[in-house]
């Protein structure tokens, strides 16, 4: 029997749901950890406890051979690339460990190298090549990333078969289960949307390589300023030699200081994380949203 492949409506619905149940179960798990071990222990942990939640879902769905929620919302099942069965158990397991944790492990080398290249000058002396690469490399590297999904998502868009790296990667696709629910037109949709995205993403390709070339050459003329996050911005603006406060959440210096309504100080990503858990200051209790936080970007003792 021939399955009739799953239209992109399909698959972006299903991904929508399966990140709701996600992110539910995240917050359940956040709670009980917040409950039994502290605010400050799930700051600390809060990534692998993401990474922990993540991997029990479709560890109890995918991997043993169940659909997802997500997947019986559509009314559709995951199947090899020959569209005759359902991938191999092996199969299943690498996507499963590709979709969840290579974004935490690309994280998480990046952070060492650059941790390593900034506070080690003995790191990779032996090998000076490749740290002149690395270091000049991984500046774009974030850039590089955005611009591959981004391609992803073109293929996705004309195609209709993977929406996700891992399922590239391991060849799985997904088909209806019942065929007269597919949603035809919406592939007209998509395939416009493709257009737009692919124009954009020339041009925001060709605005980066102009603005390197420019950089390279000492021009600054269109030159780009490139996105930074909001620590390596705090630590900009903030001179070396000025003492900062202590986040009374992840218990080190603050990172960009942020004030609630009812007077506290936290960091930006520690308070932020508390708030979408429970919107409520962590010392006093006091209800407010995160659109009342002020970031206090020149903020010192």
């Amino acid at each position: 029997m021939v399955f009739e492949d799953a239209g992109p409506a399909e698959i972006v619905r299903l991904s929508q749901k399966d990140d709701y149940f996600l992110s539910k179960l995240r917050s359940e798990i956040a709670g009980l950890v917040q409950r039994a071990k502290g605010t400050r222990w799930w700051i600390a942990w809060h990534e692998e406890l993401v990474l922990a939640a993540d991997f029990c879902y479709f560890a109890l769905t995918t991997l043993l051979g169940n659909q997802t929620l997500g997947e019986e919302y559509v009314n559709v099942i995951q199947v090899d690339a020959a569209k005759r069965r359902i991938p191999q158990t092996w199969k299943r397991l690498l996507m499963i460990l590709l979709h969840v944790g290579g974004p935490y492990a690309t994280d998480r080398w990046t952070a060492s190298i650059r941790r390593n290249l900034s506070s080690s000058p003995d790191f990779l002396s032996r090998n000076p090549r490749l740290r002149v690469f690395l270091e000049t490399s991984l500046p774009n590297l974030g850039q590089v990333i955005s611009i591959l999904h981004r391609c992803h998502l073109l293929l996705f868009y004309f195609q209709v078969k993977y929406y996700h790296f891992a399922k590239r990667l391991t060849g799985t696709r997904y088909v209806l289960i019942r065929p007269w629910l597919e949603d035809g037109l919406s592939r007209w949709g998509y395939w416009v949307l493709g257009l737009l995205s692919l124009v954009q993403l020339l041009l925001s390709t060709a605005i980066y390589v102009y603005s390197c070339w420019s950089r390279k050459n000492g021009s600054t003329f269109g030159q780009v300023a490139e996105p930074r996050s909001w620590k390596r911005a705090e630590s900009e603006l903030n001179s070396a030699e000025s003492r900062r406060k202590t986040c009374p959440l992840c218990l080190e210096r603050l990172s960009s200081p942020t004030a609630t309504p009812c007077g506290h100080i936290f960091c930006w990503d520690c308070i932020l994380r508390c708030l979408q858990m429970k919107q409520k200051c962590p010392l006093c209790s006091e209800t407010f949203g995160p659109s009342r936080l002020i970031c206090m970007r020149n903020y010192s003792d």
